[in-house]
């Protein structure tokens, strides 16, 4: 287990690292994963080896990540390559589904993939990411209101999730996502995170 401080430094490393890798962008999906996908759920979001299930086969298809256990969470990856286009003027954390599907097929055809994996494995929380994009989602709804209809939390850039770490730990840490807080969050309609999530 690590402290939310220690997680922020290893991103900042991985931040600094990144810029002084010229191979970058060329990255497949494979080594998107190990390179940055890996280094995040571990390093920066406290999951452990013992609560990631990776490339898991179920019903002929094959999930990226699973997190937790019981399984509260699915990651779908992509490569580095594959960005995820953002409405212009976009700069809060919430984003509202049909905007960004609508700039970016490619962030549609991510999302509907997890959501897909999500409500076949009864997995509540879904996540896609690029390396460097990540955007997540309540893949499991009860409220009426369709998956790609609601909100969603997007980190544009990893400078983005630095700069909004503690908002990013609270939401899909360890933790974070074991306590739910990401669903109380799309939710209630509200704009920032409670008092009570920021003050653990």
């Amino acid at each position: 287990m690590i402290t939310m401080h220690t997680a922020r430094t290893n991103l900042e490393n991985l931040i600094i690292e990144e810029r002084t890798n010229q191979l970058s962008l060329g990255r497949n999906e494979a080594e998107t994963r190990f390179h940055i996908i890996d280094y995040i759920v571990e390093h920066c979001l406290d999951w452990s080896r013992s609560e990631i299930e990776v490339e898991r086969h179920e019903r002929g298809k094959f999930t990226d990540y699973e997190l937790g256990s019981p399984r509260i969470a699915i990651l779908e990856a992509k490569r580095e390559g594959i960005v995820f286009e953002i409405p212009a003027g976009t700069n809060k954390l919430k984003i509202d589904m049909p905007s960004l599907c609508a700039m970016s097929p490619e962030a549609k055809e991510a999302i509907v993939q997890a959501q897909e994996y999500c409500g076949k494995r009864g997995v509540p929380i879904g996540i896609v990411s690029n390396g460097h994009q990540f955007i997540a989602f309540l893949a499991s709804r009860q409220d009426g209101i369709s998956v790609l209809d609601a909100d969603a939390v997007l980190f544009k850039s990893l400078d983005h999730l630095l700069e909004k770490f503690s908002v990013a730990w609270q939401l899909l840490c360890k933790e974070g996502l074991k306590e739910k807080n990401i669903v109380r969050y799309l939710s209630t309609g509200e704009n920032v995170i409670p008092h009570k999530l920021s003050a653990r």
